[in-house]
Formats: structure tokens, C-alpha cells, sequence
């Protein structure tokens, strides 16, 4: 193949479709879950199959709010009625752990009267569609060195057909439409993100930035992380959007859910969850008593309205993980070159997700812009000639993230069950090539234009 567009980026594509169908047919020989692969729940997105995840969890808790929101203008009504994460999260371990602008969405289909599937099922199917448009732009955006001259029309239609293809086959994508979850939301807004601050559009990412932590409020960091980075355009643009939102929350909802989602936030971050699917070094540590308290630290099977129990030594190698992370991700990077920038960029939001207690599967979706980035830098700039190993690694990484692979759930009942944190290693390899990237001093020379590394490797020219 000639055409950068498909040369360079199939190849990452490629290994981790490779690994998964590998990885499908072992797992069939050995008795593993045949419907959890990565084609399954790509199956599903073909078929436009969706559950309702994170949906029935708002309306549930949009539905409480609404009845003792009546209630309590009568009177005789207890205080603290209207609470939504006390009552639910803390007292029914009702899973809504999203803050108070998030109900704003099933408020909105309410009021409507919309048909609420059918509503959710078309979001995701449309924020599905944004995202192959954020991955096709990135990829003719990186690659424009190689394209040697303004993006034809033929080169977007080209872009667009692997983009799909690295959409409907990265696992965490998938997997988040077949749940039916918002991250198919978050996946896409940060793919766009990526892109817009990619091309300078810091003010345009900082308005999606803000958009997003009105959903997922791990998000906001980015605003501090701004301010270290002296970023003006995306840190006002991105308060500007939260003070909306947050203004918008407290009218409708009250102070007083503000309050109380960070006590809810507070009780998550003593327990998390066991689930496999936490790919989180809480969900480690949490699976690692599973061995000895299977029905308090379920691995293996979903339980709904149950979180593992608070230990102290979870709850340390936890809060102790986290630290590291975000303080590594708050590290000033050593240059302004777009590589070391977009490599600090990338650092950041992965940081921020695998800091967190609960890290499902799906919520790795980030890392499909992250790894284009990543290849496409080892594999296209000179300057990155040298860097087999880390190409290796990042090929290893995009197997491991890219993928579902059920066959490691195999070993839930031993201590073995490291191994179902795949995911999170993986997420951890890419975190350190984006760290080393970040402060390589090779990064800090201007770009050049030239063969690339793999054209280099092909003709013999790299020893």
C-alpha cells in the first residue's frame, strides 16, 4: 500500500485485530467466554445492539429526585429528602455516580416526552459516527508530512474507512455502545478534543473539556492542569463552560447535590469495585481478595446494588497509586514542540482515568486517538528513527488495550488473576512511553520531513 493513510496506521490496527482473533480462538479451545471477544461486542454495534447501562442509572436517579422534589414541598417531609447520592448511592448502592448536570439529560427526554431507547440508542449510533469523523481528521492531520500536500478529497474518504475500522475494532469503543453507556459520549467528545487541540483550537478543546466534566468530573483537572501549563485560551474557555453548568446544576438541583456528590464521590473512592471489568489498580487490589471473599469481591459476575467492602489496604495502595499518577501528569514538560505538547496532552487525560478508582473497560476508550498519535510519531518522524523498542511497545500496548479478552478471566479464582488487569497494564505502558516522549531530548528538535522510520527499517537503513 502507497497511501500513508492506510500504510502506517493499519499496521497498529492490524496487530491488535491479529491478537484479538489469536486470542478468540485460544480462549474457544480452552473453555472462555465466547461472547465477550472484541468481535462480539463489534457485532453488536453492527446490529445496533444496546443495553441501557448508564441510562437506567440516571433515570432511576432522575426519577427519585423528581417524586421528592414534590414531596417536598409538602409538608411533614424529612430533610434531605432530595439528596440523590445519599439516598441511593450511599444507603441503596444505586451505581449514579455521575454529578447533577448529568440528569439534565434524562430531564430534557422527560420534558420532551421522547421515546427514551430509542433517543439513547440514536445518540450512540451519532456519537459513535463523530468519533470515526475526530479519528479520520486526526490521522490526515498527523499525517500530513507524508501526504506531501493538502489532503485530497480521495485521502478524507481513505481516512474515513480506517478510522472506522480502528473504531468498530478497539475494544473499549465497543464494548461502551454495546453496554449502552454515556462514555460512548466521552470517547467521541475527547477524540474531538484531541483533534482540536492537535490544530491550536485550544479555545474550541477547552469548551469540549468543560462539556465533558459536566458529565465526568475527573475531567476537570484538565482546568488546573491549564492553569500550570499557563494555557489562557483553554483554561477560560473551559471555566467558562463549568461555571455554566454549574450554575445551570445548582438552579435546578441545589447546592445541596453538590455537597452531597462529593460525599458520594468519597464513599466510590473507599470501596470501588471488583468487577474485572475495573481495570483500576483498585480493581486489582479488590480482585486480589476475591481469592478469599468471592461473594464480598465479586471478579467475575455483576452484582447489582452491591460494592465490595471498605480495606484499609485497598483503600491505601489506592490513594497511594493516584498520587503518583496525577503528580507525574501534573510534571512540566520540557519543550513546546507539538510532539512534546501533544505527548503532555495525552499524558493528562490518561492519568486522570487510571487514577481513578473505578476505570471499566470502555472508559479506555481515550486511548485510541492517543496511540495514533503515538505510532504515528515513532513510525513517520526521523527523529524517532532509532526507536524500535518503543515501536514494539506500542504495538504490545495497542494489543492489550485494544482488546477484549475473556480468556484471562480464567484465572479469577487464583491469585493469577493479575492477569485480568491486561487492560490497565497496557494503559501503563502507553502512560510511560507518553512520559518518555514527553521528555525526550530528540522532542525538542523541530520536525523534519523525510522517510519515515518504518520506510527506513524496510530498506535496511536502520541498524
Amino acid at each position: 500500500m502507497k497511501n500513508p493513510i492506510v500504510r502506517f496506521p493499519m499496521v497498529l490496527i492490524g496487530v491488535s485485530i491479529a491478537v484479538g482473533l489469536l486470542a478468540a480462538c485460544i480462549g474457544a479451545r480452552v473453555g472462555a467466554d465466547r461472547k465477550m471477544t472484541t468481535f462480539d461486542f463489534s457485532r453488536d454495534v453492527l446490529l445496533q445492539t444496546y443495553r441501557v447501562d448508564s441510562w437506567q442509572q440516571m433515570r432511576a436517579a432522575f426519577i427519585y429526585y423528581r417524586r421528592h422534589r414534590r414531596l417536598a414541598e409538602q409538608p411533614g417531609d424529612k430533610p434531605g429528602a432530595t439528596q440523590i447520592y445519599t439516598n441511593l448511592l450511599l444507603r441503596k448502592q444505586v451505581r449514579f455516580h455521575y454529578p447533577p448536570t448529568a440528569l439534565f439529560i434524562p430531564m430534557a427526554i422527560d420534558r420532551l416526552r421522547l421515546d427514551e431507547k430509542t433517543v439513547y440508542d440514536r445518540s450512540i449510533d451519532v456519537f459513535l459516527l463523530v468519533n470515526v469523523a475526530a479519528i479520520g481528521a486526526l490521522l490526515l492531520h498527523l499525517l500530513r508530512p507524508q501526504l506531501r500536500g493538502p489532503p485530497s478529497a480521495r485521502d478524507a474518504a481513505v481516512a474515513l474507512l480506517v478510522s472506522t475500522t480502528a473504531v468498530l475494532t478497539f475494544a473499549p469503543l465497543p464494548i461502551a455502545a454495546s453496554l449502552g453507556q454515556i462514555q460512548v459520549w466521552l470517547n467521541a467528545l475527547f477524540a474531538v478534543t484531541f483533534y482540536l487541540y492537535a490544530t491550536e483550537r485550544r479555545a474550541l478543546a477547552g469548551v469540549v473539556l468543560g462539556v465533558m466534566t459536566c458529565i465526568k468530573p475527573q475531567c476537570g483537572l484538565f482546568l488546573l492542569w491549564g492553569v500550570l501549563r499557563r494555557d489562557k485560551r483553554l483554561v477560560v474557555a473551559m471555566a467558562a463552560a463549568l461555571a455554566v453548568g454549574f450554575l445551570a446544576g445548582t438552579a435546578k438541583f441545589g447546592m445541596e447535590n453538590w455537597f452531597d456528590f462529593l460525599k458520594g464521590l468519597q464513599f466510590l473512592s473507599q470501596r470501588g469495585e471488583s468487577f474485572f471489568p475495573n481495570q483500576s489498580v483498585n480493581g486489582l487490589a479488590n480482585r486480589l481478595l476475591s481469592v478469599a471473599q468471592p461473594q464480598e469481591f465479586n471478579n467475575m459476575f455483576w452484582r447489582e446494588n452491591h460494592l465490595p467492602p471498605h480495606d484499609p489496604r485497598v483503600y491505601a495502595v489506592t490513594v497511594a497509586s493516584s498520587a503518583l499518577l496525577l503528580v507525574l501528569s501534573f510534571l512540566p514538560r520540557r519543550s513546546r514542540t507539538v510532539t512534546a505538547t501533544l505527548a503532555d496532552f495525552s499524558v493528562m487525560a490518561l492519568g486522570v482515568t487510571m487514577a481513578s478508582p473505578i476505570a471499566w473497560m470502555h472508559h479506555y476508550g481515550i486511548l485510541l486517538p492517543i496511540l495514533l498519535f503515538l505510532w504515528l510519531t515513532l513510525a513517520c518522524d526521523p527523529a524517532f528513527a532509532r526507536c524500535r523498542r518503543a515501536r514494539a511497545g506500542v504495538l504490545v500496548c495497542a494489543a492489550l488495550t485494544g482488546n477484549s479478552l475473556p480468556i484471562f478471566n480464567l484465572l479469577a479464582p487464583s491469585y493469577w488473576n493479575v492477569l485480568q488487569s491486561y487492560m490497565l497494564f497496557g494503559a501503563i505502558g502507553v502512560f510511560a512511553l507518553l512520559l518518555w516522549m514527553r521528555h525526550r531530548p530528540d522532542a525538542l528538535a523541530p520536525p523534519e520531513v523525510g522517510p519515515s522510520a518504518l520506510e527506513r527499517d524496510a530498506a535496511g537503513a536502520v541498524p
